[in-house]
């Protein structure tokens, strides 16, 4: 399975090919797009060209799709017919990863934007697009790593030792009694809250 991590940018996936038939083309005509020009009543018919992005639908979804955790895709851009498809011409598949970026109203999931091509079998380009794939992050299904919350490191607390108020005289510091015979009461050797004597005012 395939995810949005997976997608890196400047990839490009080969989707394989399809031979196009008049009869395939009159067939998609008269079901969805029945101009004169696709149904061959004056003529050799020639592809809609939604019948030549249907076909590389197909060799998208067989090649890409089918094998990723893919969601709806938010919309196309660019959308080009640059020649035109008649029976017998083979079409060549081939996707391009162009960009990736977060979805902003999923966060399971990520938007791969990528360049749809077909050519023909000389490799001319018949058809291009940009277009945009909804795909789920592996972070977010259910059982994976990051997916799990994480549990609070518990500590133990330590238990507080109770100290007597009442200390012996061997482990005791001698308290302060007040001034003692080698330093007066109102003796200060840096001066008055520590500055120099010199420097305090009268």
């Amino acid at each position: 399975m395939r995810y949005f991590e997976d997608f890196r940018i400047g990839d490009v996936h080969e989707l394989g090919d399809h031979r196009i038939s008049g009869d395939e083309i009159r067939a998609f005509a008269h079901q969805y797009d029945p101009q004169p020009i696709h149904l061959g009543r004056s003529g050799e018919p020639i592809a809609s060209g939604w019948h030549v992005a249907a076909t590389f639908m197909r060799l998208y979804v067989d090649s890409v799709v089918n094998g990723a955790a893919a969601e709806v895709s938010p919309g196309i851009d660019e959308l080009r017919w640059l020649r035109p498809v008649r029976p017998g011409d083979l079409l060549v598949g081939r996707m391009t990863v162009l960009g990736t970026s977060p979805s902003l109203s999923r966060p399971d999931c990520g938007i791969v934007r990528q360049r749809g091509e077909l050519v023909d079998a000389a490799g001319r380009p018949v058809m291009r697009f940009v277009f945009h794939g909804l795909m789920r992050r592996r972070s977010a299904e259910p059982g994976s790593a990051e997916s799990r919350p994480v549990e609070p490191h518990l500590v133990e607390p330590r238990p507080v030792e109770a100290r007597s108020t009442e200390s012996s005289d061997a482990d005791s510091e001698p308290a302060d009694s007040g001034p003692t015979d080698s330093q007066p009461a109102d003796s200060d050797p840096a001066g008055v809250g520590g500055a120099r004597p010199d420097t305090l005012g009268a």
